[in-house]
């Protein structure tokens, strides 16, 4: 091995973490705000990132099988369909700031302003996630799974917040739990 080959190691190792944690980075680093009560990434992110690792795979099993222009061809679209998909996987956020809850899915965003709130439910399960259902005066409710980020204290800020606006702060067990 030469030197540019061991100085080539630590990115050829660290390339997959850095691509695996890239929503997490990108939200942290981007839409960071030290109002926000809880900002995390929902499922879907990482559902686009393994479809993205899954064409990339692929386009590698291509180019093992066979080099021909119609594979080179296949493979550049795969390529970028990848990186489409890398970067569509940062896109979605959850957004739980001290005067807002901010929801965006791809191309679709929600948005609630806490004072346009009536009613904030907690409800925890025994042996699955607990969800947050947030219940505007008008308009639909908006339901996000709870989160192991949202800590005693993030909850107790949520209920401070609550209270400041005025807004009826419900914890429950769901419904069908055992």
């Amino acid at each position: 091995m030469t030197g540019t080959d061991y100085q080539q190691a630590p990115i050829t190792i660290t390339s997959p973490l850095i691509i695996l944690f890239l929503p997490m980075i990108q939200v942290a680093t981007f839409r960071h705000d030290a109002q926000n009560i809880l900002m995390t990434f929902p499922m879907l992110n990482y559902y686009l990132l393994s479809a993205a690792a899954i064409l990339f795979i692929g386009c590698l099993a291509l180019l093992a099988y066979k080099r021909t222009k119609p594979i080179y061809f296949a493979v550049s679209g795969m390529v970028i369909a990848a990186g489409f998909l890398t970067y569509a996987s940062g896109l979605s956020y959850i957004q739980i700031h001290e005067e807002f809850v901010h929801v965006t899915e791809l191309r679709e965003e929600t948005t609630l302003y806490m004072k346009d709130m009536e009613t904030i439910i907690y409800e925890y399960g025994i042996e699955e996630n607990g969800q947050y259902i947030f219940i505007p005066k008008e308009g639909d409710q908006l339901i996000l799974e709870d989160s192991p980020l949202v800590t005693e204290d993030k909850r107790r800020k949520l209920y401070r917040i609550t209270g400041e606006h005025g807004i009826e702060y419900i914890v429950r067990e769901m419904e069908g739990a055992k």
